[in-house]
Parts: structure tokens; C-alpha cells; sequence
């Protein structure tokens, strides 16, 4: 959460440093209608008979304005092309997204499959397929027994039972089993990515 509001914060600052599209537009119009002033003002100037240098001023203004008038439209066309390419890079980010939850629900799906089917092989019961899940998330017998809400006494006797009937010594070995056949699926390539 603090990740998505300092992102937000950020790109709120941003916006108040960077003049938007619509601004520029705004000055890019401003400034086509000062050229047209500076245009009839050179225009009335050579009908008057006013002074060179003054008419010489009108032009260095009236070139200014045009030099303007091209950056703002250029200015326009990079920020148009900008927010392009951010839509499509926010697009792109957001499929990648879904893509990895979906993996990651797919992942989540298989490994609850592997444990539910090798707890059936064991034959456990309802409530020590319970108490085994339970165990495998790293609650404690308390809290175990708190969630089900029975006697720490009982959890502990489910958690004897689940170790007899998998023939496996204590919580750790009983985690460890399920951890290690999981990583045994996992191919190589990823290993060798991670330690790169």
C-alpha cells in the first residue's frame, strides 16, 4: 500500500511540473493569435510609412512568435507520443499482472492438490486433514486449537496422530516433507536464473 501512494504522490508531483497537453495547446493558440496581431500591426505599420526600426521589431517579434509556435506544436507531439507510449507500457504491466496472479493461483491450486491427495493416502481424518494444514501454515497447537476451537490437549493429539499415520517425526520433518517434493518439481532453470 505504501509502495501504490508513494507512487501516487510521485506522479502527482510530476503533474505539477510538467505543463500537460491541454496547457500547451492553450499557449500554442495564444500564441497563433498574438502572431496575427503582430501580422496586422506589420501590415498597418508598412501602410503608415512608420520607421524601419520599428517595423524591423515587429518582424523580430513575429519570428519569435513563429519560433514559439513550432516548439509548443513540437512540445505537443513529444507529450502526445509520451503519454502514448505510457498507456501502452501500463497496459503491457497490467496483463504481465494477471498473467503472474494466475500463475501463481495455478501454483497455489496444485500444491493444495498434492497436500489434500497425500493426506488421503495417509487416511487421515476430517479434522487431522485440518490440523495438518494447519501445522503446514506454521500455526502454533494453541492457535490451532483457538481456530477450531477445542483444547490445545486435542490439537497436540491430532498432531501425534498426523505424525504416526505419515511416519514422520515431528512438525519440522512433517513441513520439510511437503516442501522438499515441491521443490523437486520446480525445473532447474529456475534455480540457476535465481542464482545468477
Amino acid at each position: 500500500m505504501g509502495q501504490i501512494e508513494g507512487n501516487k504522490k510521485m506522479s502527482n508531483s510530476k503533474s505539477r511540473q510538467k505543463i500537460g497537453v491541454s496547457e500547451y495547446t492553450i499557449l500554442l493558440i495564444i500564441l497563433i493569435l498574438v502572431l496575427g496581431f503582430a501580422v496586422l500591426d506589420i501590415t498597418t505599420d508598412f501602410a503608415e510609412s512608420v520607421e524601419p526600426w520599428h517595423i524591423g521589431v515587429d518582424f523580430l517579434v513575429a519570428i519569435l512568435l513563429v519560433f514559439g509556435i513550432a516548439y509548443l506544436f513540437l512540445k505537443i507531439e513529444a507529450s502526445k507520443n509520451e503519454n502514448k507510449e505510457l498507456r501502452v507500457r501500463i497496459r503491457t504491466a497490467r496483463i504481465q499482472v494477471e498473467r503472474e496472479k494466475e500463475a501463481k493461483q495455478k501454483l497455489l491450486t496444485g500444491v493444495g492438490d498434492y497436500i489434500e491427495r497425500q493426506l488421503n493416502e495417509w487416511n487421515f481424518t476430517p479434522s487431522e486433514r485440518e490440523v495438518a494444514f494447519l501445522l503446514l501454515k506454521g500455526l502454533s497447537l494453541g492457535e490451532i486449537a483457538e481456530i477450531r476451537g477445542t483444547t490445545e490437549r486435542t490439537a497436540k493429539q491430532h498432531a501425534i496422530n498426523i505424525y504416526e499415520k505419515s511416519g514422520i517425526k515431528g512438525r519440522a520433518n512433517f513441513t520439510a516433507f511437503f516442501l522438499e517434493d515441491f521443490l523437486a518439481s520446480i525445473e532447474m532453470p529456475y534455480f540457476e536464473a535465481v542464482e545468477k
